[in-house]
């Protein structure tokens, strides 16, 4: 997990589904000598055994939850595990119609900076991108390179879903980049040379831009038309219809708020006004849509900790004040007063009771000894650092979700503890032991979390903490996993075993 406070425990890795291949030196095919036919049957034997691995996984992943399904195919797709065509794009079907399926309809992040809370651990589990939205247009992406013309169709049959305003108290917002990514690849990757001639893929944007109607939709729509590749007319046309859209979307105070503490509408908009105007167009309607907007979200109902709001008095951002360069009548403090406020985002930070805070001690004791630096391997291969860690690892058997304010939080913060243990461990004698435990406690807990993306966040966290030992040492690791009588558990951890076999 990302650290953003000193009692943060860990740095969340990147996804173990990530793999690079070995690089292996070049060598003279002239000076390579032939294979013999005992080498020939050797490769085939292992090609037919890969096969054979392949297809049950495959089957497998069919047969787990959708999130985890879809997942586990896209994934294939995108490695050098299937060659064919064909294959791939029924993959990548499967995968479509899978999503349909999933819980969450659409990615979201947290309001807050801090890690360890609900939502923070919300929007890392939504960082995988297995949300309904991101995996259809993970699908159309893939889709692309194989047939354009079905990524359009698909694109096509997929819509965001509706974007209800949120609320001052809600901590999550909606993120749809994925969605407008995927529509910016479709415009420039599969219309024909001659339907560009005729403007179509210009039109097709404007068609889906037309369609925004919420505040969370507006920084991913003027991304689109920023990177698009366009004529002069083709950029006016683009911009005209996004101020005209922005002028119809109606006021959500908490997405508003994340819009202006954390994305980059305003200086999205301002580079779009330059590109405006180094291909001399008019950039007014752009500029007075987008002080219009910015006035009717500003002077409506405003949550409190918004970060223009300093002791409940507004404040001109310092975005704002660069952009009234650009806007005829400039936007002074006096004109963003809020008619009301809307209390503060409700989350809730972890390791903040008893039982996470001992835990927590003992954890830290752990890492730093007595005092601030992290103590080396060496220093942790002692045998006070055994006895401490046996006792940590007893506390946490004594923990109970009764203790914390709710199962999920008592989930994510004993999950958490088992993974910075699993990277404190100095050999793999104690590794092994902490990874039993964390693997067997995701196992039990899938009874519960099945398909939740909290839980397949977990998992993948549990195969990156695998992901230096030798293809033994995991394949005995997994080996609970893969006898396991759970088709997701079984899925991702014999795609861990391919990705990392030789092909």
């Amino acid at each position: 997990m990302r650290v953003i406070h000193r009692d943060s425990l860990v740095c969340v890795a990147a996804s173990v589904l990530m793999w690079a291949p070995l690089a292996f030196a070049q060598q003279s095919t002239s000076n390579k000598p032939a294979k013999t036919s005992t080498a020939r049957d050797g490769d085939a034997k292992k090609s037919a055994e890969l096969n054979l691995r392949l297809d049950r996984l495959i089957q497998l992943a069919r047969s787990a939850s959708p999130e985890v399904a879809a997942d586990v195919l896209l994934t294939i797709v995108s490695s050098k595990l299937v060659a064919e065509k064909k294959t791939k794009i029924d993959l990548i079907e499967d995968a479509l119609r899978l999503a349909s399926q999933v819980r969450e309809p659409v990615r979201r992040k947290s309001t807050g900076l801090a890690v360890d809370t609900k939502a923070g651990y919300k929007e890392m589990a939504f960082d995988l991108g297995l949300d309904k939205l991101s995996l259809q247009s993970k699908a159309v992406a893939g889709m692309i390179q194989l047939d354009s013309l079905r990524a359009r169709t698909m694109f096509g049959e997929i819509s965001p879903p509706a974007i209800k305003p949120l609320t001052c108290e809600d901590s999550l917002v909606y993120d749809l980049d994925s969605y407008y990514q995927a529509m910016l690849s479709i415009a420039e990757q599969s219309f024909s040379n001659e339907e560009k001639k005729n403007a179509a893929h210009i039109q097709f944007l404007s068609d889906r831009l037309e369609e925004m109607n919420s505040v969370a939709q507006v920084t991913s729509g003027v991304k689109v038309i920023l990177n698009a590749k366009t004529s002069a007319d083709e950029l006016a046309l683009l911009a005209r219809v996004f101020a005209k859209a922005l002028d119809r979307i109606s006021t959500d105070p908490r997405s508003f708020a994340y819009l202006m503490d954390r994305d980059s509408f305003v200086s999205s908009v301002q580079k779009l006004i330059l590109k405006l105007k180094e291909r001399e167009l008019p950039t007014n309607d752009l500029a007075n849509a987008t002080k219009r907007f910015l006035l009717k979200n500003m002077t409506g109902d405003v949550c409190a900790d918004a970060g223009w709001i300093k002791r409940g008095q507004p404040s001109l951002p310092a975005m704002v004040e660069h952009l009234n360069a650009d806007i005829g009548i400039p936007i002074t403090t006096d004109d963003i007063r809020p008619a009301s406020f809307g209390p503060r985002a409700t989350d809730v930070s972890y390791w903040s009771t008893p039982k996470s805070k001992a835990i927590l001690k003992a954890a830290k004791e752990l890492r730093f000894g007595g005092g601030t630096q992290q103590l080396t391997p060496e220093q942790r291969q002692t045998e006070e650092w055994s006895r401490k860690l046996r006792d940590l690892l007893e506390l946490i058997d004594d923990w109970d979700s009764g203790s914390e304010a709710s199962e999920d939080d008592y989930f994510q913060q004993k999950c958490n503890t088992y993974r910075l243990l699993v990277d404190l461990c100095p050999d793999d004698l104690q590794r092994d032991s902490v990874l039993r435990a964390y693997g067997g406690y995701l196992d039990e807990s899938n009874r519960k979390y099945k398909g939740r993306i909290e839980w397949i966040l977990q998992v993948k966290e549990y195969l990156r903490a695998l992901r230096w030992k030798s293809a033994e040492m995991q394949k005995s690791s997994l080996e609970p996993w893969l006898s396991a009588n759970d088709a997701s558990l079984q899925a991702y951890g014999e795609l861990t075993l391919l990705m990392n076999a030789k092909i």
